[in-house]
């Protein structure tokens, strides 16, 4: 009889607190969004009912194997374009990461020309060719302190970089601007797709402050743990690890005039245009459209 009894309390119970989980999603998304994730709103992870504190997970942070970060990345190899010099703060986040996840945009087009016929409703359409358009990317960025606007002066300079081909002295001279690759999302949406930067701008509001970051730093130990690392958690969790911020001994230095203070906006947005590249060997040796649909080509890093 107890037992029968406990069933009907246990049925009823579970039903109310579905009836207020719903309710919660409705009135409030983000909760909703939270919950599902396993994550309170102070970003512990629930474990065994209670918030479990000394095991945070900081989903925002980037991990060991960068192969399995879903963060939208773009990089270069090093011979490229290396991390150091004025770049060097990119070296732990191998390229490009967004601190917050960035407005996207990808166009797939298949173009057919019209052939129209004389006394007819419809024209006869011959296919042309397909292409994957310019990847539209905008990028919010904030800064808080001088190392945190050093990592945004080095995105800058690598998107600077990427647009201007190999001139003037160095054994690369004539070469066209070096490629970039674009990883995010997981392994089957921007599966280290090669890119060239077709367009860069970086807006810098009036209305906000700037903060200032000496581009002749000397050598950091970053040995904090998350929260409290001079670059914050936005970008890269630490552990153990060092990072040279700034340029000082960089290859390259700082150039002339290196020793200066840069200023850098508090808030300010990066839009970059990507457009991906593929070469005629690559498509001619590995091209398959059944592959393709089957999601077998994502090493090749076709879209």
């Amino acid at each position: 009889m107890a037992s029968w009894f406990n069933e009907i309390v246990n049925t009823a119970a579970g039903t109310v607190v579905g009836a207020a989980n719903q309710l919660t999603s409705f009135l409030n998304p983000g909760m909703a969004r939270l919950k599902a994730a396993g994550l309170n709103p102070g970003g512990g992870r629930v474990q065994g009912g209670l918030l479990d504190r000394a095991n945070v997970n900081y989903s925002n942070t980037i991990t060991k194997d960068v192969t399995k970060d879903w963060r939208v990345r773009v990089s270069s190899k090093s011979e490229a374009l290396p991390y150091s010099g004025v770049m060097s703060p990119l070296g732990l986040t191998q390229g490009v990461i967004f601190p917050y996840t960035p407005q996207i945009s990808v166009t797939h087009q298949a173009n057919y020309t019209p052939q129209k016929f004389t006394h007819s409703n419809y024209p006869a359409y011959s296919y042309e060719n397909s292409e994957v358009q310019s990847i539209q990317i905008t990028a919010d960025f904030t800064v808080q302190n001088s190392n945190e606007a050093a990592y945004l002066l080095a995105c800058i300079y690598f998107f600077r970089s990427s647009t201007k081909m190999f001139f003037g002295s160095g054994d690369k001279v004539g070469n066209p601007p070096p490629l970039v690759f674009l990883d995010g999302y997981g392994s089957h949406y921007f599966p280290h797709v090669p890119c060239l930067v077709t367009q860069f701008s970086h807006t810098m509001p009036a209305d906000v402050d700037y903060l200032e970051t000496n581009t002749q730093r000397s050598q950091d130990a970053v040995t904090g743990t998350p929260g409290q690392s001079p670059i914050t958690d936005k970008y890269v969790q630490y552990g153990q690890r060092a990072l040279q911020v700034g340029v000082g001994g960089g290859n390259g230095g700082g150039g002339a005039g290196g020793n200066s203070s840069t200023r850098i906006p508090t808030v300010s947005q990066i839009t970059i245009s990507l457009q991906p590249v593929y070469s005629k060997k690559v498509i001619a040796e590995h091209f398959s459209l059944e592959s393709f649909s089957q999601g077998g080509l994502i090493n090749k890093g076709f879209l």
